[in-house]
Order: C-alpha cells, then sequence, then structure tokens
C-alpha cells in the first residue's frame, strides 16, 4: 500500500470538505455546512493516522479518537473544538440529533473554530 497516497487523498478530501461547508454555510445551510466541517477534520485526521499508523485510515468519525490514534498533542482548545464539531456528524446525517438547529451566527462561528483546528492539522501534517 502507498501510505504517501493515501495521505494525499486525505488530505485532498479535507480541503473540499472545508469548501463545501463554506458554501454552505454562505446558503445558510447551517447544519450540513457543519456536517462537511466534521468530514473536513476527519479527513485531515485520518491522513495523519495513516503516517503515524503506516496503515490505512480506519473506519472511524470520532475526531477525538482519530487524534489519540495518530497521539497528536495538540492544545486543550482544539481537543474540546473536535468533540464539539462530533455532534455535527449526527447532525448531518439524522436531523432529529439536532435539537434546536444552528442559527447562520453560530455556524460561522463554529465554522471558524474548526478551521482553525484544520489549518493547525495541515501545518502539522506538513511538518512530518
Amino acid at each position: 500500500m502507498d501510505i504517501a497516497k493515501q495521505i494525499r487523498y486525505w488530505q485532498a478530501g479535507s480541503e473540499e470538505e472545508l469548501s463545501a461547508a463554506k458554501s454552505l454555510c454562505r446558503d445558510k445551510l447551517c447544519t450540513q455546512s457543519l456536517f462537511h466541517m466534521h468530514l473536513a477534520l476527519e479527513k485531515i485526521l485520518k491522513a495523519h493516522v495513516c503516517r503515524k499508523t503506516q496503515a490505512m485510515a480506519p473506519p472511524l468519525h470520532n475526531l477525538n479518537r482519530l487524534a489519540e490514534m495518530a497521539r497528536l498533542k495538540m492544545p486543550d482548545t482544539y481537543v474540546d473544538t473536535l468533540a464539539d464539531m462530533n455532534a455535527y456528524n449526527l447532525a448531518g446525517q439524522y436531523p432529529d440529533q439536532m435539537k434546536n438547529g444552528v442559527s447562520p451566527d453560530e455556524c460561522r462561528a463554529k465554522l471558524e473554530q474548526g478551521e482553525e483546528v484544520l489549518k493547525w492539522l495541515t501545518a502539522e501534517l506538513l511538518k512530518a
């Protein structure tokens, strides 16, 4: 298996998901926007897991668990953001999981938080 190819695959997918998340937020499709932000984070974390384990990333969606598998040392605020973003994985697929919905302002704020973590994760990936 070509690990470098897997890493590139996950990184490119992360960039695409971020673009989708931003577009959906602009269109005020907030729950779907944050679902795609979750996917962007999930995919960059899977690139890290591939790098660290030298194996295929597992079919997991829990962002904190993926960060643990990659043995990332991240700021506590980023760990909190990952935990928060986990809720949007389910909400994007099962709308009844999100009881109160997401306002456009909340969407923008959460998207900014997620993007900050994503930038850090991308920079860390490029260091390795």
